[in-house]
């Protein structure tokens, strides 16, 4: 059966609310606060062009009605989850998030290396402001531009600023920082001027998600020097090029 742009058939709708749901898993429970930020991110770039549809769809009783059976669902559900012998289960999964959420809430023991990386950064600038020390010789060098307040190695083994923009300073210099950063920037306008020409339909919606995950991308990378990961570089890049042969084909 055909369908049209918008008429989605339940199943899929089922299947994709799933796959969000063990994404959101995952992302709680392995990854860190940079994740979470970059995902934040994209989900709102992502959605704020539905609200309004999203607005003239929902009527106001069938919000209250939706609210109503996720609140009252939630007890039955974790009743039968009981009545099944599990009922330790999400008592364990509580105490695990929990955790989890203190481990990663720690600022002691990651804030003071990212904070020295900063002053590490401007020793790096003095003796080379405008092309920096080249690529991939921030950590070969580090011992000799690392600030005086940075962390012991016992305690912290990264050798990195730990942010992808701060990496560009040191190994291209300003000049390298700037050209990278109007390189982002053109990067978001043509997708986003090729979202804004697109005609509803799946290209568009395309378009906004490659759009979103870019700009996730992007902060991201104030909390990690992502694209020295070369399968990161590579998605990175995949994503920008999807997006950009979207854009072609639709013109």
């Amino acid at each position: 059966m055909r369908e049209r742009w918008g008429e989605r058939l339940p199943n899929r709708k089922i299947l994709y609310g799933a796959a969000s749901a063990v994404v959101l898993v995952c992302l709680i429970m392995t990854y860190t606060r940079g994740a979470w930020l970059g995902v934040m991110a994209g989900m709102c770039i992502y959605l704020m062009p539905k609200v309004g549809r999203l607005k003239t769809r929902v009527t106001r009783r069938g919000a209250i009605v939706a609210g109503l059976a996720v609140c009252l669902s939630i007890p039955v559900a974790l009743a039968v989850v009981r009545d099944v012998g599990l009922g330790h289960l999400p008592e364990r999964i509580s105490a695990r998030v929990s955790a989890r959420m203190e481990a990663l809430w720690d600022l002691s023991k990651t804030e003071p290396f990212r904070l020295a990386q900063y002053r590490t950064t401007l020793n790096v600038l003095r003796e080379h402001p405008f092309l920096g020390v080249g690529f991939g010789n921030f950590t070969r060098l580090f011992d000799r531009y690392k600030d005086a307040s940075t962390p012991s190695p016992v305690s912290y083994i990264a050798r990195t600023t730990e942010n992808m923009y701060l990496m560009l300073a040191c190994e291209t210099g300003i000049l390298g920082l700037i050209a990278a950063l109007a390189l982002f920037v053109a990067i978001v306008w043509v997708v986003y001027r090729g979202y804004r020409s697109a005609a509803p339909g799946p290209d568009r919606d395309l378009l906004l998600a490659l759009l979103a995950a870019f700009c996730g991308f992007l902060v991201n990378m104030i909390t990690w020097d992502a694209l020295n990961q070369p399968t990161i570089r590579m998605t990175f890049w995949m994503l920008v090029g999807m997006a950009f042969s979207v854009r072609t084909l639709k013109r």
